[in-house]
């Protein structure tokens, strides 16, 4: 992971402002992350998750409880980690967000290592982003049956698509 050393060098994303708490320490930057309630350091990835998170929880109505945060795999399938499950009533997992940092082009092996987590977790929605750039996929019942949405849902019309498959446009 790459360090982020100096505040001003962090991008401007295509996402609305947030306030974030960051601090210095041994040359590092930290950014306190309020949905695991410690201090990380400040990654050009985790600037982006911060943004999104922020963005999908105080523009888009997503609970601040519905958020999983470098969520790990288990050890049968893969190592790694998903940046960010987000989980609907009864703990069912409903979405996936993939972070890249914002000097990074979105790509398709990006894709399909959102598509390869999404076999542990099968959920409808997924999504890659940048910070700059995002690709949002409904997922249909069959791999060929995705339709490209422009953005996040809210989280009602989430719900409402968990509920009464509502997302859809028919």
């Amino acid at each position: 992971m790459e360090d982020v050393n100096k505040r001003d060098e962090l991008p401007r994303l295509s996402l609305p402002p947030t306030p974030l708490s960051i601090k210095g320490f041994g040359g590092k930057d930290f950014v306190y992350d309020p949905l695991r309630k410690k201090w990380l350091r400040l990654t050009p990835e985790e600037w982006v998750r911060q943004h999104y998170v922020s963005y999908l929880c105080r523009y888009r109505g997503y609970p601040e409880h519905a958020f999983a945060n470098e969520v790990a795999l288990p050890e049968t399938l893969r190592r790694g980690r998903t940046d960010t499950v987000v989980f609907g009533t009864g703990g069912k997992p409903w979405a996936l967000v993939e972070y890249k940092a914002a000097h990074l082009s979105l790509q398709k092996e990006m894709w399909s290592q959102l598509l390869a987590y999404n076999h542990v977790y099968k959920v409808d929605l997924l999504c890659l982003t940048n910070g700059m750039q995002q690709v949002v996929c409904l997922l249909g019942s069959t791999p060929e049956d995705c339709d490209f949405i422009p953005e996040m849902p809210l989280y009602s019309e989430l719900r409402a698509h968990y509920t009464n498959g509502l997302l859809r446009e028919n």
